[in-house]
């Protein structure tokens, strides 16, 4: 399934968590690859719903949100996990002192860019993560609660972790 030309789930993520569920001898998994903001599942099905850096890439929270909340069962519980990845760049770049404010600026500055022609593309908001409460609270979600994590990624030369040349083919391709 794609989004918007993109498809819903990231090159070989699905072939991994089928592996790994081997692995681990889980009989019951099944791995379906479907738009967040059109689940293919009946209404009240889930007594959980969760999702982890996958709102940053949709196109559409609210209806991913709605989405989310019609398959879950009522009295369920939604748990999302999503980053302000501008905001942990401004981290990121202060464990670093001995860059001049120019460069910094200048790399948050980039970093905005490719931020925007994301969200222009229709591919998501790499800084959703802070809206979240509010969208939460705008789809109907009573008990909300709120954790922030200040560890961020970091994406720093030569780029040889997998993460890390994942992260930065994202970032060019954008």
């Amino acid at each position: 399934a794609t989004v918007h030309g993109v498809p819903a789930v990231m090159p070989g993520f699905a072939a991994q968590a089928q592996t790994r569920a081997q692995e681990l001898g889980l009989k019951n998994y099944t791995g379906i690859a479907a738009p967040a903001e059109k689940l293919p599942f009946d209404d009240n099905s889930f007594d959980v719903v969760t999702c982890q850096t996958v709102l940053i890439h949709v196109a559409d929270v609210p209806k991913a949100l709605q989405e989310a909340l019609r398959v879950l069962k009522p009295g369920g519980l939604f748990c999302a996990a999503e980053p302000n990845n501008l905001a942990c760049s401004l981290v990121n770049l202060s464990m670093y002192p001995q860059i001049p404010w120019s460069e910094r600026s200048a790399l948050l500055d980039f970093q905005h860019t490719c931020e925007a022609g994301k969200i222009a593309l229709g591919r998501g908001d790499s800084s959703v993560g802070d809206a979240l409460p509010y969208l939460f609270r705008q789809a109907g979600l009573q008990s909300i609660q709120v954790y922030s994590n200040d560890k961020c990624a970091d994406l720093v030369p030569p780029y040889d972790r997998p993460d890390q040349k994942l992260d930065l083919d994202q970032w060019l391709s954008w």
